[in-house]
Formats: C-alpha cells, structure tokens, sequence
C-alpha cells in the first residue's frame, strides 16, 4: 500500500464523513433505512482499513474477514436500489413536495447519488488501490486452509452480507420502508440471491487472481505487502 494510495481512501473517508455529519445534523438519517446504516458502517470499516494499513498483520485480517463486508453490503444496495425501483418508482416519488413530502426532485436525486450510487465507485476505486494486498492475503490464507476450512471460509464469505441484511430485515419494517408488489418470500429469495451472487463475484476474482500468490511470503516487502509505515 503507498502514501498516495493511502491518502486517496482518507480523502474518502473525509467526504463520507461529510455526508454523514450532513444527514446526522439534517436529521434525515433514519436507522429504519438500511441504505442509512450500511453508509455509516461502510464510512466505520473505512476508518477501520486505514487503521489496519499501519501494521501488515492487521491488514492482512481486515482483507480476509472484514472486506466481503464492506464490498458485498455496499454493491447489495447499489443493485437492489435499482431493482425496487423498477418494481415500484413510486418510492423516491412520494417524498417529493408534489406529492405531500418534504424534498425536491433535485434533493432526491442528489441523494440517491451519494447514498447508493457514488459509495459503488468509492468500493471499486479502493478495492482496485490494495488490489496486491487482497491477493497476497487472500493467496496466502486461503491456499493454505484445509478442505473443510475453505469449505467454511467460502460460507462466511458469501453469507455475510447475507447475514447482516437479515439482521436487519428482522428487526426493521422493511417491507414498509422497500415496498414492491413483490410477496415476502420472493423478497427474501431475491435479497438472498443478489448479496450472495454479489460476494460471488469478488470471491472467484480473488480466487482465481491468488493461485500464484499461495506461496509468496506473506510479508514480504512489495507494493502488496509493505507496511505504511515503512
């Protein structure tokens, strides 16, 4: 990881916490949302990532474990925003001020943007900066797990963002906050099917990207491995 490739992810982070300060003081951020909560968390894990960039075990961990979630929750929403409009374009439109809500179509737009739109190029930017780094974690850790490791490896990583998805859907209202003329079990299969086709992508990438990493020594001084501090 470089000094340049570090300071492009703080600057990230700097203008998410922007946004949130933005939303927190307007009083628009709503927890029943989940396009809400995973923008505060994507902006923790950002914090998080270039903690770990100091030390290269730490990095290495937040490669491994941490990264399917802030990938796969981050592009889930970029693509289900999508899909529930096209099942119902009345969601944004009924908070606009011809039709009794409170924002402008400008406003709605603005903030469909930042909130499910833009957070997917800032994902690809950073995963494409410290893509050396996730090969040579994922190589060297994955390759050298047992059969049944990688078995379980692979569940968390395409499960994850399944699982914090019915975390929420679980405690929330989200048929209300989402709706679509979808029944529940339909939802349920198609919220299960695009997280997990979305953490798919990555896992074969990196997969198929680390066969040649799966011997390197994990801290050897490169690009991909060289602390920030160094």
């Amino acid at each position: 990881m470089s000094f340049y490739s570090y300071w492009i992810t703080y600057a990230i982070l700097i203008f998410r916490s922007i946004v949130l300060g933005y939303f927190l003081g307007d009083r628009s951020f709503d927890v029943k949302f989940f396009t809400y909560i995973n923008y505060a968390l994507g902006t923790f894990l950002l914090v998080m990532l270039l903690l770990s960039m100091w030390d290269v075990k730490y990095y290495s961990l937040y490669i491994i474990f941490i990264i399917p979630i802030f990938y796969g929750t981050t592009i889930f929403i970029s693509f289900a925003i999508i899909v529930i409009i096209q099942l119902n374009d009345n969601v944004f439109l009924k908070t606009t001020v011809d039709n009794g809500g409170t924002r402008s179509i400008g406003t709605i737009h603005t903030g469909d943007f930042i909130l499910h739109q833009l957070p997917l190029f800032e994902v690809v930017l950073i995963l494409f900066l410290i893509k050396d780094s996730m090969l040579n974690s994922f190589g060297q850790f994955y390759y050298s797990l047992r059969s049944y490791g990688k078995t379980l490896y692979t569940a968390y990583f395409l499960l994850i963002s399944t699982f914090i998805l019915f975390v929420y859907m679980i405690n929330i209202d989200f048929v209300s906050n989402y709706p679509t003329n979808l029944d529940l079990i339909y939802i349920i299969l198609l919220t299960v099917s695009m997280a997990i086709f979305t953490e798919l992508l990555l896992f074969l990438a990196l997969v198929f990207g680390s066969k040649d990493k799966k011997t390197s020594n994990l801290y050897q001084d490169n690009i991909g491995y060289t602390p920030i501090t160094q």
